[in-house]
């Protein structure tokens, strides 16, 4: 068994790279992100990840956008884009998120 101490990045870091990360068959990256509100990622257009990717909103809230539409979503809620799936985040209020990354 092992224990991991949940933390998250200072606001001007955005990202704190894996927590946890798991390599067998299946590969799974976690780690936290903050986004200040105004913020934007990426800045311009869309991008996507090779991954799996879930997103944990712990705190804020963000408009989600990915080539089928945009969605507000706020914290409690859990956002899944699947792999190659072209995205966004425009950050509403300040953000505090819980990501994973699986092949």
């Amino acid at each position: 068994m092992k224990v991991y101490q949940l933390a998250y990045p200072k606001p001007e870091e955005n990202y704190l790279k894996e927590i946890v990360e798991i390599n067998d068959k299946t590969i799974l990256k976690m780690g936290t992100c903050f986004f200040k509100a105004g913020s934007r990622l990426p800045e311009i257009g869309l991008k996507a990840n090779s991954e799996n990717e879930i997103s944990i909103i712990m705190e804020g809230s963000l408009k989600a956008i990915s080539e089928t539409g945009e969605r507000i979503i706020q914290a409690g809620e859990i956002l899944q884009f699947k792999p190659n799936e072209m995205q966004a985040g425009e950050f509403l209020e300040d953000c505090k998120i819980i990501w994973i990354l699986m092949e």
